[in-house]
């Protein structure tokens, strides 16, 4: 979590024993608390012990414990507070630390195109027009070409979750959805505030130059109808690589 402490602690185990003493180091550390230095005592009175090579290691696991635990202890009490009035807390009990992380995660393997082309749904396509059906097959066709890494990106960028739900995408809620947005249109007519995607550099000027986005919050993927499938690859892995937030649409 943080790469210069880790580089200091892994520092002190390796020091020369006979030279600890001399770095001034107490049981004691000073952090910054909303712009404010404070200093807390990681063992009663150890302000004034100081760290040698004996208890280095000891030193080390309570820094550890401090930044890792204690440090976030009052901001963790109110998350679990909070999350106790969405959901019983007895019933993850039920559940070891993986588990939950995998029901809340999902699963972290290889994106199956395949299952999410299956539980698709499709806004704004007639699928009697040619162009439309072309339009689609193209999307799926890059999609299912991407490697692990850029289908990891396209789920990320539509649901905010980079991996699929442990009991497949026939239960994601809601369905990953793609709209189809005619290029000679401006914003969707249902523009959401919470979307990822980099706006498009044209301004609006050039609709052919408009980028893919996104509607986290229902899943979906507002595609421009390009016109040919090296302007979707191009135009789509742009957009899913911006590691973009939430902005407007």
């Amino acid at each position: 979590l943080d790469p210069d402490l880790h580089k200091n602690l892994k520092f002190l185990t390796l020091y020369d024993s006979d030279q600890v003493q001399f770095l001034g180091l107490t049981f004691s550390v000073t952090y910054d608390r909303v712009g404010t230095t404070c200093t807390k005592e990681l063992i009663p009175n150890g302000n004034s012990i100081d760290i040698t090579a004996s208890n280095r290691l000891s030193y080390v696991q309570r820094i550890a414990k401090f930044h890792l635990v204690d440090r976030m202890e009052a901001q963790a009490n109110a998350f679990v507070q909070g999350l106790a009035h969405a959901i019983d807390l007895h019933r993850l009990t039920i559940f070891s630390v993986p588990e939950l992380q995998l029901l809340i995660s999902g699963i972290q393997s290889d994106i199956n195109i395949d299952d999410l082309q299956k539980y698709a749904r499709y806004e704004n396509f007639n699928h009697l027009l040619p162009s439309d059906r072309k339009l689609l097959t193209r999307f799926w066709n890059i999609a299912k070409s991407l490697p692990a890494d850029d289908k990891a990106n396209l789920l990320k960028f539509v649901t905010s979750c980079e991996r699929a739900p442990p009991l497949g995408f026939a239960s994601l809620q809601p369905p990953f959805t793609i709209r189809k947005i005619p290029l000679d249109s401006f914003a969707s007519s249902t523009s959401s505030f919470f979307w990822s995607g980099p706006p498009s550099r044209s301004g609006g000027e050039n609709h052919k130059d408009r980028l893919p986005s996104a509607s986290t919050c229902f899943n979906l993927l507002k595609l421009p109808a390009y016109e040919s499938e090296a302007a979707i690859r191009k135009k789509l892995l742009l957009a899913i690589r911006s590691n973009s937030g939430f902005d407007l649409s």
